[in-house]
């Protein structure tokens, strides 16, 4: 019976997958009450899944439902402090809920790598010597040629579960324990935020969760992990995802 039941469990989570997909779509389509409705399905398929929950709280706050988004996200956040730690990373290109929910739970916005940067101001030019003696008039100038237009921004990476991502990687070795935590016998789980290159080779891996001894690891090894290119609108996009790695002794 229990490979039965397993395979219950399995068929219910690609379900809910599957509908969250759809909430997914319907995002993109801006018809945020039945997106909303979707990534609810979904959690309700797989209510021990913290992931999907994340999503319906954001889509709930972005169709207006605030109060219960906000109590079903304080719900996620003590299953997995992990998702208090991304929540402020987000925009509203990830998900329309999103700011909607940093404000209403006290949690500000934080900057992503590369945000917020100016270029410095230029120093004013010296003095030149004498320059209170009359002079004539300099010839006019040459007008100026035209200023080339300013390069676009930097494309903000799409958030996408780790369900699809899992469906997306091409190649990488799953993180296993090193011979110093397998000595200290350190067990539990390290969270990773995961960004990826329109290339599809990993840019960043920063750690929502760590272990001693392990954290390091995950993160050296994830660097060499390999994507599909995400595709959105005929064009490659760059893209982050959540990924949990859990480390239980026999």
């Amino acid at each position: 019976r229990e490979p039965l039941t397993e395979l219950r469990r399995l068929y219910k989570l690609a379900r809910a997958y599957e509908r969250a997909n759809q909430g997914d779509a319907l995002t993109a389509k801006k018809d945020l009450k039945a997106a909303a409705t979707a990534y609810i399905d979904a959690s309700k398929l797989a209510p021990e899944n913290d992931e999907l929950m994340f999503w319906a709280a954001l889509s709930q706050a972005a169709a207006g439902k605030i109060d219960e988004a906000a109590t079903q996200m304080m719900k996620v956040f003590d299953l997995h402090p992990g998702w208090r730690a991304l929540l402020p990373y987000l925009r509203s290109s990830d998900s329309p809920g999103a700011p909607i929910l940093q404000i209403r739970l006290g949690i500000p916005p934080k900057p992503r790598p590369g945000e917020g940067k100016r270029p410095p101001a230029a120093a004013p030019a010296p003095a030149s010597p004498g320059a209170h003696e009359e002079k004539p008039p300099p010839p006019p100038a040459p007008p100026a040629a035209p200023a080339p237009p300013a390069p676009p921004p930097p494309q903000e990476p799409r958030t996408i579960t780790s369900q699809q991502a899992a469906a997306m990687k091409i190649s990488g070795v799953v993180p296993d324990y090193t011979e110093a935590a397998r000595r200290a016998n350190v067990t539990g789980e390290v969270l990773a935020k995961i960004c990826v290159s329109e290339s599809g080779t990993v840019t960043g891996v920063t750690l929502l969760k760590d272990l001693p001894q392990l954290g390091k690891h995950v993160q050296d090894t994830v660097r060499s992990w390999r994507y599909r290119p995400l595709q959105e609108g005929g064009r490659a996009v760059p893209f982050c995802h959540v990924t949990r790695f859990v480390f239980q002794l026999d």
